[in-house]
């Protein structure tokens, strides 16, 4: 009897997480089962290229209380990388000012990258664990009104720039290991934080130049799994998440004219969209666990991004309430 009251009792528990489920099902039950989060971040070194504040500064933060051994944070402005440096020296009091490299550059020149990629592994001694990708600006245009230069532009910021940036770590990587350089940095993992849009491949109005570009970036990555899959030696996680950017992101969303003109006005968070800090802590969770791809979103969400990516289920559900009506 008391069998029944205890199977009785977790199946409620279990119904009730469904309900509030906020991601796919494989990171839903390490979420679920996983009581120490930091485990895997701890006395680690992760790069974190994106940081203008949003789902960047709560992974720095959710960093600092994981007690990670150092960050090296880039983005295009210093101001933001600064503050965020400061939040986390507040939060971890065991860092000190050389525990946080700022390493600002700009994503769109690639002629950089090399020398960028070299100095981020000369500060950490080779020995980088994680690189997250978390860059990116939106886009708010309509379809016929785009001129090219502004597609070249979303696509620098949005694919290409963090494609180029993996490409020199793993050759710098390839060259320390051909050489015999002690402590190199594998295995590594590489984060990459796209959009449900380059998931489902069903890009919402007014975007047409970022959703092709984060359909790219998961293209690119999802490449790279493949062609390192049996090797061990690269990880790459995709968390593809809908979160609306931060203030100033939204403010210089791209339009359709030239790259240098931008939104201006600021876009309207949806209610039912997750936190910063719930995402980051997704994020986190789905690299410590290798989990080569996530979604992170609202129940609804993960419904309809299932049946994108499954049609024949889809057709299934849907044939079997059709008949049951």
């Amino acid at each position: 009897m008391y069998e029944c009251y205890i199977l009785f009792v977790i199946l409620i528990f279990l119904i009730s997480k469904f309900a509030t489920m906020d991601c796919n099902f494989t990171l839903f039950i390490y979420d679920l089962l996983t009581p120490q989060k930091d485990a895997y971040y701890k006395n680690s070194v992760v790069w974190i290229i994106g940081n203008s504040g949003g789902i960047s500064e709560q992974i720095a933060c959710h960093l600092a209380k994981y007690k990670a051994r150092k960050l090296i944070l880039s983005a295009g402005h210093v101001k933001s990388l600064t503050f965020i440096k400061q939040k986390c020296l507040e939060i971890n009091k065991n860092w000190n000012e050389f525990s946080i490299l700022l390493l600002p550059f700009d994503l769109t020149i690639t002629s950089s990258h090399a020398t960028i990629v070299r100095t981020a592994m000369q500060w950490a001694n080779n020995k980088i664990h994680v690189v997250i990708y978390n860059a990116g600006l939106c886009q708010r245009a309509v379809w016929h009104d785009i001129e090219p230069e502004a597609d070249i532009e979303c696509f620098k910021v949005n694919a290409l720039g963090q494609t180029n940036i993996a490409r020199h770590i793993v050759r710098h990587l390839e060259r320390s290991a051909s050489i015999g350089t002690k402590n190199i940095s594998l295995p590594i993992r590489f984060i990459v934080v796209s959009s449900l849009a380059g998931i489902m491949g069903v890009p919402p109005p007014f975007s047409a130049s970022y959703s092709a570009a984060k359909v790219a970036l998961t293209s690119y990555f999802r490449s790279l799994q493949g062609e390192f899959s049996k090797c061990g030696g690269i990880k790459v996680v995709i968390c593809g998440l809908n979160l609306l950017h931060p203030l100033e992101n939204s403010t210089t969303a791209f339009t359709g004219d030239s790259p240098n003109r931008l939104y201006g006005e600021e876009m309207q968070k949806i209610s039912g969209h997750l936190t910063a800090e719930r995402c980051s802590e997704l994020i986190l969770l789905a690299g410590s666990k290798a989990v080569s791809e996530c979604w992170i979103e609202r129940q609804q969400a993960i419904f309809y991004l299932t049946a994108a990516c499954y049609p024949p289920l889809a057709r299934w559900i849907i044939r079997e309430q059709l008949m049951n009506r």
